[in-house]
């Protein structure tokens, strides 16, 4: 006797190709190196803001301005200002580089390059 077989159904699905990210990810270090760089950058911030209390500490006629800025600076001021120099000690210890997207031989300006590309980044997902 012979077996009598149905034609598959048609698939409604339709295979799609893949698609390609926007973002080359070979280009990009991993979040646990990034991780990494982050608590080093934590831990020498940390230890700017001991040791600046150190010194106002023991420079008791230091006025309450010199110690505002100080703080300032080293936690507004320690990204920028590192980066311009070549990376932050934690991309420097892990060995990261951050530099223009449009030129990678060129480092990010203190102007806030890095600020403008992240809120344009952050805008254009939404």
């Amino acid at each position: 006797m012979e077996e009598i077989t149905a034609a598959p159904p048609p698939s409604i699905i339709q295979e799609v190709p893949p698609v390609r990210p926007a973002i080359d990810p070979r280009r990009y270090p991993e979040l646990g190196l990034r991780i990494r760089s982050i608590m080093i950058d934590t831990i020498v911030l940390i230890a700017l803001m001991f040791a600046a209390g150190y010194v106002f500490a023991s420079w008791r006629s230091a006025p309450e301005s010199a110690r505002m800025w100080a703080f300032l600076l080293i936690w507004f001021g320690y990204e920028p200002i590192t980066m311009a120099l070549g990376g932050t000690v934690g991309n420097l210890i892990i060995g990261l580089r951050v530099r223009k997207a449009s030129d990678e031989s060129k480092r990010i300006k203190v102007s806030g390059e890095a600020s403008v590309r992240l809120a344009r980044l952050s805008h254009s997902r939404k």
